[in-house]
This record gives structure tokens, sequence and C-alpha cells, in this order.
């Protein structure tokens, strides 16, 4: 049985919206891995995202240790789920400078680090 690719997101919000383990949704990669050719954003995104939902803990890692992720997307859904610092991280990352010294103003509430990261 073949899976549709553009049937992924919605088994994997599902899978989130039930607050599944991250190590089912891991699993669920190597099936769909196996079924047809994800690329590297999709696997991306789902490890942060689902990190995100159960073991926050780990985004930052992922975060760091990752390259080829919807930065944007996902900074702003860190951003919703009050991951403030992992959304910075994002920006400065993949320098999106405007948007990190907006979350350290508006979300941090740090002027002095705002002012500072601005300086660099």
């Amino acid at each position: 049985m073949k899976v549709n690719p553009s049937r992924l997101p919605v088994v994997v919000g599902g899978l989130l919206d039930v607050d599944c383990s991250e190590d089912i949704i891991k699993n669920l990669i190597l099936v769909v891995r196996g079924q047809f050719s994800t690329d590297e954003l999709v696997e991306e995104n789902l490890l942060i995202l689902t990190a995100i939902k159960a073991d926050r803990t780990r985004v930052m890692e992922y975060i760091n240790r990752l390259d080829n992720y919807d930065a944007p997307d996902i900074a702003n859904i860190a951003i919703n789920s009050q991951l403030y610092e992992e959304a910075f991280a994002i920006f400065k990352k993949f320098d999106v400078n405007t948007s990190a010294i907006q979350v350290l103003i508006d979300h941090v509430g740090n002027l002095d680090r705002a002012y500072e990261f601005a300086e660099r």
C-alpha cells in the first residue's frame, strides 16, 4: 500500500493533536521514507514540530543540529508555543536579524540583549 504524500501533514497533525510520543513520529517518518521519497525539509520539520509538542527539552538541540527546515514557520510555531529562546535561535541561525530582535523585545522582554544583538 502506497501512502499519498499530500496526506502526510494531516496524519502528523493528527498524531501531534493527540500528543503522540516523539518515538511514534520518528517511526512514522521511517515508514514514510520507505513508502515514498521525502526530502530533508519534511523530515526535519516533523522532528522539530514533534519535539515542540512532545519533548520541549529537545527543541533547541534540533534547532542547532539541523539545517534543512522551514525556519520562519518553525520559529513562529515556537513563539506560539512560548519557546522564545528557541525562536530567537532559529532567527539568529538563519540571519533573520530583525525578527530575532523582535523576539527579544516582544517576548523575552530584554532590551539590553536586543540592543547588544543589534550592534553585532
